[in-house]
């Protein structure tokens, strides 16, 4: 079901307890289409691959678990956290570990889809500068570079049509 976080395993469990060998016709396209849909539904939420796919805003509808990592404003500034303790709803600071300390850092991170070439990807808000890092993390697709930063933006070359994922982090 969309919106549901599932692990590697559950996934992969789920796939050989649900697709055979489809030798007598017994999957039916709707069914294909469903398990498609929530493994795609899943993706960004696999606690196992979290270290470098869970770095979103926290949202008090999902319910996180034991590992999977967030970024949380507290109206000071943004931090990475790491989930200790199942939780859900409104913030609760004792159910994580912040992993970062910076409080004047600024942070921007966004998934995109890049064409083949020179892509320009353009910040919902400007950082302080072009002095910052970007960290790409390829969801399809393979072969990128961050070839020009400036504050409102980066320009990036995809070898092919692909999806990412990016962290900008301000130097």
């Amino acid at each position: 079901m969309p919106g549901v976080s599932k692990t590697l395993a559950q996934l992969i469990a789920e796939v050989i307890a649900t697709i055979f060998p489809n030798t007598s016709n017994l999957i039916d396209a709707g069914q294909h289409q469903q398990l498609e849909l929530d493994m795609l539904a899943s993706m960004p939420n696999f606690q196992t691959h979290n270290s470098y796919l869970g770095l979103f805003p926290y949202d008090t509808a999902r319910t996180y678990q034991v590992g999977q990592a967030v970024t949380y404003n507290d109206g000071t500034s943004t931090e990475i956290y790491i989930c200790t303790t199942i939780t859900t709803g409104a913030w609760n600071a004792s159910h994580w570990i912040k992993k970062t300390t910076s409080t004047a850092k600024e942070i921007r991170m966004k998934s995109v889809s890049l064409l083949a070439g020179s892509n320009t990807v353009t910040f919902d808000s400007a950082m302080p500068s072009s002095s910052y890092e970007v960290i790409i993390y390829e969801t399809t697709g393979v072969g990128c570079e961050v070839t020009a930063k400036a504050a409102a933006n980066f320009t990036i070359t995809a070898l092919e049509n692909c999806s990412i994922i990016y962290f900008a982090r301000e130097n």
